[in-house]
């Protein structure tokens, strides 16, 4: 009866320790599940990473591409400004300040940047004639734009010259601008005044020959009247 005790405590032993190991088996593999789990959780996590990096990468490169080219198509409209044969001014209608002006313009009018540049408008005597200024003016408030107007313009040591300007009120970097253009026309004026007056030096010259071969005509048709 004691052995049969005996050996069946010894089963009851291996039974509870094979319960146990089974157990512990079954809570590793949940464990292993879990882990599992929270591993391609986890990787999902880094693939989404992965790719949130990338895009802001392509975005990073991207916005960096644009703003090469933004500085590229600056700096090509920074050199039409400054090497155009005509002269150009920028000012901003917001404040009424001078922001800009271009080489042309110095030369022409004499000025330097210092003396245009942050001044208001109405500081910078630019029109000779009080009349022109109001006229352009208002055509700039009435259309927004101005298109080959003729107006006599003051240098800054007093002199004046013809000129044709141009001007169109645009918006640039959030500010509403006006961007004007004028040419020196002196020389074509000159050469316009020069054509008139040989234009009427021909004329002139056309009448007198004209009333020279009249008058001949007549004393040389006089005295053969009278012969006839």
């Amino acid at each position: 009866g004691i052995g049969f005790r005996m050996g069946r405590h010894e089963t009851d032993i291996a039974e509870d320790e094979i319960s146990r190991r089974q157990a512990a088996e079954r809570e590793l593999e949940a464990v292993r599940g879990e882990l599992a789990v929270q591993i391609a959780a986890r990787h999902e996590v880094q693939v989404h990473l992965e790719q949130e990096v990338a895009h802001r990468d392509r975005i990073i490169a991207e916005g960096e591409l644009n703003a090469a080219k933004l500085r590229e198509s600056e700096t090509a409209l920074r050199q039409v400004f400054e090497q155009n044969l005509d002269s150009m001014t920028i000012l901003d209608l917001e404040t009424g300040r001078f922001i800009d002006v271009n080489e042309e313009y110095l030369r022409v009018s004499g000025n330097s940047r210092e003396d245009i540049v942050g001044k208001r408008s109405r500081e910078v005597q630019s029109f000779d004639n009080p009349e022109e200024n109001l006229r352009y003016a208002e055509e700039l408030k009435r259309v927004g734009l101005v298109r080959n107007m003729e107006a006599t313009f003051r240098r800054k040591d007093g002199s004046t010259y013809h000129g044709l300007i141009s001007a169109v009120n645009l918006k640039l970097r959030g500010h509403l601008c006006c961007v004007s253009i004028s040419r020196d026309i002196g020389a074509i004026k000159e050469t316009q005044r020069q054509l008139i007056a040989a234009r009427e030096a021909a004329l002139e010259s056309s009448r007198a020959k004209s009333n020279f071969l009249s008058s001949m005509s007549h004393e040389i048709r006089t005295p053969m009247n009278a012969v006839l």
